[in-house]
């Protein structure tokens, strides 16, 4: 079954990855491989029970120092500042 095949492969190399833990971030937000548990408990009221963390917020201070180029990356974001927000290239499936 290819759909195995796929989940078999993007579970070696996230194992692999593993180690490097933003380029294993990247891969899983990507390819939603290899199915981890679910989370059950969230200490983040950004990112809800059953999500993940898909980015790192603007820093703080862009708002105030960078406003115009603050305002124009939420419209590029297409969704509020928070960790839970999906990017353009990380569509829902």
């Amino acid at each position: 079954d290819p759909a195995k095949q796929r989940e078999q492969v993007a579970t070696q190399k996230w194992i692999a990855l593993f180690p490097d833990g933003c380029e294993a971030w990247a891969d899983f937000r990507r390819q939603e491989l290899p199915k981890l548990y679910p989370i059950i408990v969230s200490d983040n009221p950004d990112v809800p029970v059953g999500h993940i963390m898909r980015r790192v917020g603007f820093v703080p201070g862009e708002m105030n120092t960078n406003k115009a180029g603050y305002e124009e990356g939420l419209t590029k974001l297409g969704g509020p500042d928070i960790g839970s927000t999906r990017l353009w290239w990380n569509p829902a499936k």
